[in-house]
C-alpha cells in the first residue's frame, strides 16, 4: 500500500522554531528552546497514532529507539525491577566529566551557528506548504516470504557483490 507522505503531516507535532528564541549573549545566559513534542491523535474504533518529535540535540536515532522500547517495557511490565538490565538507557549527564568547562563554549558556539545561518526545526507546517514528492509504503511480508528475500540476498552476496554483502553485514 502506498501513501502520499505529505498526508501524514497532522500526525507530527510542531516544535518551535529555533529562529524565535533570542541567540545567547553570553555563556551564564540561558535560552530556552523546545526539545520534544508528544502528540496523540486518536481514531474512533480504530486505534491511535503516537507522534514524537524531538530536536537532535537530545538524542539521535538509536538513542530515541532505545528510550521507546525502555519506556514501552517498562509500560508493559509495570515493574521497572524486571525490565532487563541491558534496555535501561543511562541519561546521567555526570557520566562524563567536564572539568574544563568545554559544554558551555560548545553550546555557545553551536548557538551562534543556528541563530546566524537561521537554522530552524522543520516541522510538519514548513512541509504543508512545500511538497515533498514522498511515498510512504506498507508492505506485509510473512516468514516464508523473508526467508525468501534472505535467500535472494544471500545469493547476490555469492555471487561477488561487495556492496550488497556490505549492505547484509549490517541488516542482518
Amino acid at each position: 500500500m502506498f501513501l502520499i507522505f505529505d498526508n501524514f503531516n497532522t500526525l507530527v507535532p510542531e516544535l518551535a522554531s529555533s529562529s524565535s528564541f533570542a541567540p545567547i549573549s553570553n555563556a551564564t545566559q540561558a535560552a530556552k528552546l523546545p526539545l520534544s513534542s508528544v502528540q496523540i491523535t486518536v481514531f474512533p474504533n480504530c486505534g491511535i497514532c503516537i507522534g514524537l518529535t524531538y530536536h537532535h540535540v537530545v538524542a539521535d536515532g538509536r538513542t530515541f529507539n532505545n528510550f521507546i522500547k525502555a519506556w514501552a517495557s517498562f509500560s508493559r511490565l509495570g515493574d521497572s525491577s524486571k525490565v532487563d538490565v541491558r534496555s535501561k538507557p543511562s541519561y546521567d549527564r555526570t557520566t562524563i566529566l567536564d572539568p574544563y568547562g568545554f559544554e558551555a563554549i560548545f553550546l555557545k558556539e553551536w548557538w551562534k551557528r543556528i541563530s546566524s545561518q537561521g537554522l530552524v526545526l522543520l516541522g510538519p507546517s514548513y512541509y504543508n506548504g512545500h511538497s515533498t514528492n514522498a511515498v510512504r509504503a506498507t508492505f506485509l511480508v510473512d516468514l516464508a516470504q523473508m526467508e525468501g528475500i534472505k535467500n535472494w540476498i544471500i545469493a547476490l552476496c555469492n555471487k561477488g557483490n561487495e556492496h550488497i554483502r556490505y549492505i547484509y553485514r549490517h541488516m542482518s
